[in-house]
């Protein structure tokens, strides 16, 4: 029998945002450090860049993968030497056909490995099955760890996630929110002893963090009364109780405008992004309205135990209703946050970090400059994201990583059609000596 989700409801605690929190300064930009961006590259691929992810190691290895335009098939793009080149793109699973409809990646990095999980059709049997990949030369080849089931459903948004010491992962799906979790460096798998919901399952997944001792931390979007709201869920226990926080209003139902949809992005799938730092503290980034009626912003927060959070930190400033997609990476007391605004049918990736775990900022950038202007990708910006999410990663010396993709504003979402893979990176500055930190 399954044994009843206890589930505590954290409000007006600090980490609901308030209408009175827009008034609020943004983010301390008297930083010791300043980020500079290199000029963005397009990767090579022309029907290429839905929904990309990035991860990189401390040996100058950097992987990214996207789905396809043509096929739905996951493509690897690989560099050997921190992200200034990159080879051709290559299936993730060879033979490509011999997982169809694969999508939803998630990547990450650690002890030298790279894991990647996916969702995937094995052709002559039923439904869409999770599945994770693990590569040990820097994502040449992938092997295939493990396969989860679907049962009588499908799998859908497929969420991976790795302690630092590799030895702890999770991985969690849309639905119930129902995680399974591994102590052997994802050899084996068992499901939590309860899931985070016991009713109305219709919740999507959008971020995970597991530490060294396998304290877990999600994040999801759920509907409830009429809106669209961010929500957290944490455990200390292996999933025996479950801790929720919830962040607000994302937006109301069917709340899409036109100018939204001609950008590409759902605002109701636009979650909090999470990332765990090299002092066990849990970085959160979100881009949601302080209220009913307030313009969306841009809001920063941070965990040490998983319980209580830190007062809201406004990272963005400008008056663009457009924010969408946040994604955060951390490492050592590095933090990288990116997200995506638009304004006038234009739009930017932005970015912001901090060198101090978050208690100060650099100035906003847009890290969206091509070095080499595209149709799709151009001095002014792009005009239609790519999928409903993009990638941030920490080499682990100093060095962020970031990707996204664009597509032709008349193939917006995941319709076929031209679309493009673009990287960038930054690196923190120091402002007394104006040299590069690492």
């Amino acid at each position: 029998m399954r044994q009843t989700t206890q589930v505590m409801a954290l409000a007006l605690s600090g980490i609901v945002i308030c209408p009175a929190c827009d008034k609020a300064p943004a983010a301390d930009e008297h930083n010791t450090v300043r980020a500079v961006v290199s000029p963005a590259q397009r990767l090579l691929g022309n029907r290429v860049g839905f929904e990309p992810v990035v991860a990189a190691d401390g040996d100058g290895r950097v992987v990214a993968v996207a789905s396809s335009f043509q096929g739905q098939g996951l493509l690897v793009w690989r560099s050997e030497d921190s992200g200034k080149t990159f080879a051709s793109p290559q299936p993730a699973i060879v033979p490509e056909n011999a997982l169809l409809r694969q999508g939803d990646p998630t990547l990450r990095a650690v002890g030298g490995q790279f894991f990647l999980s996916m969702f995937g059709h094995e052709p002559g049997k039923r439904g869409i099955d999770g599945y994770l990949l693990r590569s040990g030369d820097g994502g040449k080849t992938w092997n295939k760890l493990h396969k989860f089931s679907g049962g009588t459903g499908d799998i859908d948004r497929p969420i991976f996630a790795i302690s630092p010491n590799g030895r702890h992962a999770a991985i969690v799906f849309a639905g119930w929110l129902h995680p399974q979790f591994s102590s052997d460096g994802a050899a084996t798998w068992a499901s939590a002893p309860s899931p985070v919901l016991t009713s109305t399952p219709g919740t999507t997944p959008y971020s995970l963090t597991i530490d060294d001792v396998g304290r877990t931390m999600i994040s999801y979007l759920r509907y409830e009364k009429l809106y669209y709201r961010l929500k957290l869920a944490f455990t200390r226990n292996g999933g025996k109780t479950w801790l929720a926080h919830d962040l607000g209003l994302q937006v109301e139902r069917g709340a899409t405008s036109v100018e939204e949809e001609a950008a590409g992005v759902l605002m109701y799938g636009s979650g909090t992004a999470l990332a765990l730092d090299g002092t066990g503290t849990v970085h959160a980034l979100s881009a949601q309205p302080a209220g009913k009626g307030q313009l969306r912003q841009v809001w920063y927060r941070n965990s040490r135990d998983g319980e209580s959070w830190s007062k809201p930190m406004k990272l963005s400033s400008s008056g663009t209703t457009i924010k969408f997609y946040p994604a955060v990476a951390a490492a050592g007391t590095r933090v990288h946050a990116i997200w995506v605004e638009c304004q006038d049918g234009w739009c930017q990736v932005c970015y912001r970090g901090s060198a101090d775990g978050g208690k100060s900022w650099s100035s906003l950038i847009n890290v969206s400059k091509p070095g080499r202007a595209s149709e799709l990708m151009t001095d002014k910006g792009f005009r239609t994201f790519a999928g409903h999410y993009m990638g941030v990663a920490d080499d682990g010396r100093g060095v962020a990583h970031i990707v996204w993709g664009v597509t032709a504003p008349h193939h917006p979402l995941n319709q076929p059609g031209q679309g493009e893979l673009w990287h960038a990176t930054v690196r923190f500055v120091d402002q007394a000596s104006d040299k590069l930190m690492r």
